[in-house]
């Protein structure tokens, strides 16, 4: 994920519809199995984009309650 601040990526999230937040969710979901096979073989080189992801992971779905639970 982008060095983006909690905000902007809130307010990114918001303004998709649920379809395209479900495939952003299974994109990130990829990028975190990824890493998290990296981490283990000791390959990954940045840890904070790990976790950066993990963040964007939680606010994603967050923005996807929200929006289930208004319609």
């Amino acid at each position: 994920m982008d060095k983006k601040h909690k905000k902007e990526m809130l307010e990114d999230f918001r303004g998709l519809k649920l379809e395209e937040l479900q495939s952003q969710k299974t994109k990130i979901q990829e990028d975190l199995t990824l890493m998290r096979f990296k981490n283990k073989s000791g390959q990954l080189d940045d840890l904070g984009a790990y976790r950066r992801t993990k963040k964007a992971y939680a606010r994603l779905q967050s923005v996807i309650q929200e929006k289930v639970s208004a319609e």
